[in-house]
C-alpha cells in the first residue's frame, strides 16, 4: 500500500493520472483490497491511531507514512450525530462514501466584527495527545452549495475550503 500511495507523499492524482495539486475526483475502490489486507496485518497500529472525533464520527487511521498521507475510515452514527461546526482542513482530500449517505455544505467566510461565528485555528499537540484552538476573531458565513454523496461515490476537496458534513 505505501508503494502505491508512495513513501514520501500522496499524490491522488496519480491514481487518477492527474498531476499533483489539481483538484480531483480519485476512485479509491481500485485499492480496497490492499486496504483490508494492510488493517488487518497491523490491527494493532490501526486501533493506536485510532479515536472519537471531536466532529462526531469515530476516526480508523488504517494506514500512513508520518504526516505526509494518511488513509482514514470514518463511522458516523447516525443516532450520536450533532450539527457539525464549519471548519476547513490542513490538507486537500479525497474521500468514498462506502455506505449510506452524507450531504456536503461548503461556504464562504469573511471576517465581521459583529458576526454570528467564532473563528480558531487548530493546533494538534501529539505529545500531549490533545488540539490547542488560537481564536482568531468573528466571521459571517454564506452557504455557496448543497451536495448529497451517496454510497460507492467519491469527492475531493482543497484544503482551505469551508465546509460541514450533514
Amino acid at each position: 500500500l505505501t508503494e502505491l500511495l508512495g513513501a514520501e507523499h500522496y499524490n491522488p492524482g496519480a491514481l487518477a493520472g492527474k498531476p499533483a495539486g489539481e483538484s480531483l475526483l480519485v476512485d479509491l475502490k481500485a485499492i480496497y483490497p490492499l486496504i483490508l489486507e494492510y488493517s488487518i496485518k497491523d490491527a494493532g497500529a490501526v486501533a493506536e491511531n485510532s479515536y472519537r472525533h471531536a466532529l462526531g464520527f469515530t476516526k480508523l487511521v488504517l494506514a500512513g507514512v508520518s504526516s505526509k498521507w494518511q488513509l482514514r475510515l470514518h463511522i458516523w452514527n447516525n443516532a450520536a450525530r450533532h450539527e457539525e461546526d464549519l471548519h476547513n482542513h490542513r490538507f486537500d482530500f479525497s474521500s468514498l462514501v462506502l455506505c449510506g449517505s452524507l450531504t456536503n455544505d461548503t461556504y464562504e467566510v469573511g471576517r465581521s466584527p459583529s458576526g454570528p461565528l467564532f473563528g480558531y485555528v487548530e493546533d494538534a499537540v501529539p505529545s500531549e495527545q490533545l488540539w490547542r484552538f488560537t481564536y482568531q476573531g468573528r466571521y459571517w458565513a454564506r452557504r455557496l452549495s448543497t451536495r448529497r454523496i451517496p454510497s460507492e461515490s467519491t469527492y475531493s476537496m482543497e484544503g482551505d475550503s469551508v465546509h460541514r458534513v450533514l
